[in-house]
């Protein structure tokens, strides 16, 4: 597909964004009055869009309703962190149960203990920390690896997003920043202090000879390489034969600590993570969004070498909400009673099925369709040809083709994440009938477009 839109591609988008703007003004006129007072007006940047954002009123189960009343399939689903579905009914009865009880007791609790039990036996680490989101999970992982190690640096992957701090927001958009005379990317975020930036080295996704060139030239001085597997940002790219394999033998060999981010995929792509995908055990796992049943809630997995350091004082994970009961009880009866083997196989099926819908819409009108999925996590591309990092996705997404496909489905009553990249959560609350309503919709625009881009 063309960096560019076929002109009359371009018509289609401003229809399509037109009709959108004539739908959705209840969402128009909230966005003017929480602009005055929340910046953007938004709670978070990824909750935004141009001109404005579609302001969501509830959830039930796998559906979402705005301001205006419209109803969509949402595959959103919170980010991920609505796996439960939402509204879940075990979980609401667990978190109502536990707000009756006191919702901040801020002390040691009986909470934590049966979920870390819980986490333990799929992750493979026997040792967690409970903290309240999934970049609180990566900020501590990154400071036990250095703590552990008594070294500053950490690479990452370009492209990937790994929590907002200030150690990770560097390299976010991959192939977007020249490296300096010292071969290092400065921060994409305003506010990082170039000194803080220049301790985060990137290095591209699938790519062993990079990773351990950088190893190679800054030999003693790394704490931690910290990545996603499957990498999800901003897309589902598969890791290549021996990658995983490679890493785990270039951490150890340099004394790194292989640091796992599993707060996009963690039990959303498998019953045990990444590494029942892979099986490969890190030495620390940071997780978030889909274990607690959308509550906000992070946890931080370790090896008993590194959690030493929490048990003997050497090193601290703070927080007033960590560990906190309306968490927790959410936590322990998503893992428990919702999540269980059996539902991870449902999830699987209804992505495979969106897939197979995609490849069929694919061949049928001529377009360059393409899905992948990871347990309940997938991605829809608009090219065919393989994508082995976030630099090949940038290029062949361009943002304008990438919005037209998020406002036809929009428009049409099929929700995607606000700030749109084509990633897709199902969920244990969505149907065949939900992923056979948003397989109509994508052989529509399959069909729109191909008009569009033959005349």
């Amino acid at each position: 597909m063309s960096a560019t839109l076929h002109p009359s591609t371009a018509e289609l988008l401003a229809a399509e964004r037109s009709h959108l703007h004539e739908t959705t003004t209840a969402s128009r006129r909230r966005f003017a009055r929480a602009a005055a007072l929340i910046p953007a007006g938004v709670a978070s940047d990824f909750q935004g869009r141009a001109p404005y954002p579609i302001y969501l009123t509830e959830g039930r189960g796998p559906h979402v309703w705005d301001l205006d009343g419209r109803q969509y399939v949402d595959l959103h689903s919170g980010a991920g962190g609505a796996l439960a579905g939402h509204g879940n009914p075990q979980v609401a009865r667990a978190v109502a149960d536990a707000a009756a009880r006191g919702t901040c007791l801020a002390a040691a609790s009986v909470h934590a203990e049966p979920v870390a039990r819980e986490l333990a036996g799929r992750f493979g680490l026997l040792h967690w920390r409970f903290v309240n989101s999934g970049s609180e999970a990566t900020m501590a992982a990154l400071r036990l690896a250095r703590a552990f190690t008594g070294r500053d640096l950490v690479v990452k992957l370009e492209g990937s997003y790994n929590g907002h701090h200030d150690a990770v927001l560097v390299s976010i958009a991959a192939g977007a920043l020249a490296a300096d005379d010292d071969g290092l990317r400065h921060p994409v975020e305003a506010g990082v202090p170039d000194a803080t930036a220049r301790l985060t080295l990137p290095a591209p996704y699938n790519d062993l000879d990079a990773l351990a060139a950088i190893l190679d030239a800054h030999r003693d001085r790394v704490a931690c390489v910290v990545l996603e597997l499957p990498l999800l940002t901003p897309t589902a790219i598969v890791p290549r034969p021996g990658y995983v394999e490679g890493l785990r033998e270039l951490t150890r060999r340099h004394g790194a600590l292989l640091v796992v981010d599993e707060v996009k995929t963690g039990i959303a792509v498998h019953h045990d993570g990444a590494r029942g995908l892979y099986g490969m055990t890190p030495d620390v796992v940071a997780l978030g969004k889909s274990f607690a049943g959308g509550t906000p809630c992070g946890a931080l997995g370790a090896t008993s070498e590194v959690a030493a350091l929490l048990a003997d004082g050497r090193a601290h994970v703070y927080g007033t909400f960590n560990g906190n009961p309306l968490t927790m009880r959410a936590a322990l009866v998503t893992l428990r009673d919702v999540l269980t083997p059996g539902r991870h196989e449902e999830l699987n099926a209804l992505a495979q099925r969106l897939c197979a819908h995609v490849a069929r819409i694919a061949d049928e009108h001529g377009v360059p369709f393409a899905a992948s999925a990871f347990g309940a996590k997938g991605a829809l591309r608009l090219t065919r040809a393989p994508i082995d990092d976030a630099g090949a996705w940038a290029a062949a997404h361009p943002p304008e083709l990438v919005e037209l496909v998020w406002t036809f489905l929009a428009n049409r009553g099929v929700f995607l994440a606000p700030a749109p990249d084509l990633r897709w959560t199902v969920t244990v609350a969505h149907r065949p009938s939900d992923i056979d309503h948003v397989a109509d919709v994508l052989a529509e625009l399959a069909s729109a477009w191909t008009r569009a881009t033959t005349t």
